[in-house]
């Protein structure tokens, strides 16, 4: 089933531009927000532009992967397209199928006090790293 509780998250100026804050402790499990935006089939790893708000999923049928899925968050979507990069993140993203709809919520993976940013980890493919994490990528393999 589809949690239909999202916690209290605002907006909030980054050092990296907007970023998202827990306004209470959002426990681990817990859901941030849902990442909503356009579906589409359209191949973004073939793209040569720079898709910031793209989240790919694995379309199934059958129980095996049939083609992939994108939710494109850039012009439409909740709070969760502003999540920033971590190489140490708090949050993950999260496929959950009700029926037939799938649907992408961000979980926290670590409990997030009140004022601390919600992060998620991005990986290699999109944007080069700009955590400035002790473990931050970048910084290992440069």
């Amino acid at each position: 089933m589809i949690p239909r509780q999202v916690h209290d998250v605002e907006l909030f100026a980054s050092d990296i531009g907007i970023g998202v804050r827990a306004v209470d402790t959002l426990h681990v499990g817990s859901t941030v927000a849902p990442y909503t935006g356009i579906l589409t089939n359209h191949d973004y790893n073939t793209d040569a532009n720079q898709h910031e708000y793209v989240v790919a999923l694995q379309a199934r049928a059958r129980g095996r992967v049939k083609n992939k899925l994108y939710i494109d968050a850039e012009e439409w979507g909740t709070v969760a397209r502003f999540i920033n990069h971590s190489c140490e993140p708090n949050t993950e993203f999260v496929e959950m199928r009700h029926n037939r709809e799938v649907h992408v919520m961000v979980k926290a993976t670590k409990e997030i006090n009140a004022g601390v940013e919600a992060t998620v980890d991005y990986g290699d493919t999109w944007f080069p790293h700009a955590c400035k994490t002790a473990n931050c990528r970048d910084k290992i393999a440069g």
